[in-house]
């Protein structure tokens, strides 16, 4: 989320003439780069060297799921995540903190900055903006939040009443806070007086689509899993011997997966082979963004799943987006109760449907539908989303009315 997230936002601003410059750690050199959100911004590193870099290596920068689900892993994850052990554990370590404070200090003054955009996670780059606000009252401070950072549902700080005494503390100076959506809004309401969405959002409006023709039904899925948050069970369910779905519907199904978690989805999946003899499940591993974002442009229907609680919604993931553009038709698998704000920007937009607890009949019946039209048309399933009802989700549409977004330095 946080390339796609902030190369949307920094491409905007350079796009309006502003100067952007971002202090990054160097040890990202070691880390192939996503074309996709390669932008013309003055790039500054700095020396750093944290935990994740130790114990993983500088080319190694994501842990699977299967690694994050163990106990052990998750509670020693909490603490490390977690003040004041934070101070020596975020990404980094105290070497990138005081090397990106210092050129910060440095190039302030000297390029006639105005505005600072710091994002979580990790918590270092708010303590930076905190201490730069400190120095430069004047500098208007952004104080983004992709993640919530003490999430009732995910569990995953420790102390975390703590926690959120010093992160309301980091963040008091800040101009305002930015959230992804409504939901962490909702969350985050006592942590700050001025908060705004600033969604993940669109570089691209979707297009009615018509993918090639095909003899297998393919049901996409992108990026992570998380087997603790999330459920494959609904939709094998239905899939299942016994299940709802038509036999000779089911077995020409492809469950398509692309991403670092093929044993999650192996063991959700995998057993449809057996049991559905016909049923192809098939884990591509790891593969390039512009790569992936194909695959979604020719796939039936995209998998998205999601989470949810009682008064918890608005986990909208960067994977949303990328569905939305793509054009075909979404099928959201929530854990949980109603998300609204989910529904709302899927369904209000014609993109797909969203399926929370209870609604197998309902999720069997929109599979049904999908997979009759897709055989009626020998092959393909043409799709057209209402792409208006998204243009406020444009990166554009968002920033175009935000004060902050105006009068910032010019080369």
């Amino acid at each position: 989320m946080a390339s796609r997230r902030l190369s949307g936002i920094y491409r905007y601003l350079i796009d309006q003439g502003v100067s952007v410059d971002i202090i990054t750690v160097n040890n990202h050199g070691a880390v192939p780069k996503e074309v996709a959100y390669e932008i013309d911004a003055n790039l500054r590193t700095v020396a750093g060297g944290g935990l994740r870099d130790l114990l993983l290596g500088p080319q190694n920068r994501q842990v699977d799921s299967t690694t994050k689900s163990r106990p052990l892993f998750q509670t020693l994850n909490r603490y490390r995540q977690a003040f004041p052990l934070l101070y020596l554990t975020d990404e980094g370590g105290p070497t990138y903190y005081k090397n990106a404070l210092q050129l910060a200090r440095d190039i302030i003054p000297e390029r006639g900055i105005t505005h600072i955009f710091t994002s979580y996670r990790p918590w270092v780059d708010h303590r930076i903006g905190a201490a730069l606000k400190a120095t430069f009252p004047r500098l208007h401070w952004i104080a983004d939040f992709r993640d919530l950072p003490v999430d009732p549902i995910r569990k995953d700080v420790g102390l975390a009443k703590y926690q959120a005494m010093f992160g309301k503390e980091i963040i008091t100076k800040a101009d305002e806070l930015w959230v992804v959506s409504e939901g962490q809004r909702a969350q985050l309401t006592d942590w700050h007086p001025n908060i705004r969405i600033v969604y993940n959002g669109l570089t691209n409006l979707p297009k009615p689509t018509t993918p090639a023709p095909s003899d297998r039904f393919v049901i996409n899925y992108s990026g992570s899993l998380y087997p603790d948050l999330q459920r494959g069970q609904p939709l094998r369910e239905v899939m299942d011997t016994g299940g709802k779905l038509a036999t000779s519907l089911v077995k020409k199904i492809n469950l398509q997966y692309a991403g670092k978690d093929g044993s999650i989805w192996k063991s959700w999946f995998q057993p449809l082979e057996q049991s559905q003899p016909g049923i192809k499940v098939i884990n591509r591993n790891i593969i390039p963004q512009i790569a992936a974002r194909e695959a979604q442009r020719q796939a039936a229907t995209n998998l998205l799943f999601s989470w949810s609680g009682q008064d918890y919604y608005g986990v909208l993931t960067a994977k949303l987006y990328d569905y939305l553009a793509a054009g075909r038709p979404i099928t959201a698998l929530v854990n949980g109760p109603d998300d609204p704000e989910l529904r709302r920007i899927i369904e209000g937009s014609g993109s797909g449907r969203v399926f929370c607890h209870g609604q197998s009949a309902e999720l069997v019946e929109w599979l049904e539908t999908l997979l009759q039209d897709w055989q009626q048309n020998d092959g393909w399933l043409p799709w057209a989303a209402n792409a208006e009802k998204l243009r406020p989700l444009l990166m554009r549409e968002q920033l175009k009315d935000l004060p902050s977004s105006r009068n910032l330095p010019k080369p």
